[in-house]
This record gives structure tokens, sequence and C-alpha cells, in this order.
């Protein structure tokens, strides 16, 4: 390995822990929501007012709930229910 090469390496092993810093340390409380339901454009949702969303996806009507700057799915049609397990979701 050259002198090159050697610095590469070493530049990268120092940049590793502050990769996985930025991308797996959460970023603060979320301010917004984005929804998308199957091939659909976005929508992005302020998660000030408390209230209940109904959003219509390829396999029927799915139910957010917003409240105290979190969300959660409260009713979706999907086979697993992953969505609904996850829980409430505050995290940027």
């Amino acid at each position: 390995m050259t002198r090159a090469d050697w610095l590469l390496v070493i530049a990268v092993i120092a940049g590793l822990p502050l990769l996985y810093a930025r991308l797996w340390f959460p970023a603060g409380p979320a301010t917004w929501l984005q929804v998308q339901a199957g091939d659909n454009s976005s929508v992005v949702v302020a998660l000030s007012p408390d209230r209940q969303l109904t959003v219509t996806g390829p396999l029927g009507n799915s139910i957010i709930e917003i409240s105290n700057g979190k969300a959660r799915f409260i009713r979706s049609p999907c086979n697993g229910k992953v969505c609904i397990h996850t829980g409430w979701l505050q995290q940027a």
C-alpha cells in the first residue's frame, strides 16, 4: 500500500464516528410529519394542533393521531400492523 492509501484509510476510520453520530443519534423533537400513501405525492403536516388524520392509501383508509407533538397510527388496513405496533413517533 502506498502512503496515499494509508492516508485514505486513516481518514475513513477517523470519519466513521462522526458519520455514526450524525445518522443514528436523535436530532431532537420533530415539528412536522411527512405522510405518503402509495405512489402519491407526500403531504407535510405540522405536529402542533392535536387532531386525527385520515389517509387514503392503496389498501384503504389509515388513521393517524397527532397529540402533544407526537404521531402514531391508530388504524391501518395492512396485514402486519407494524405501523400501529411502532407506537408514538416524536424524534426528527
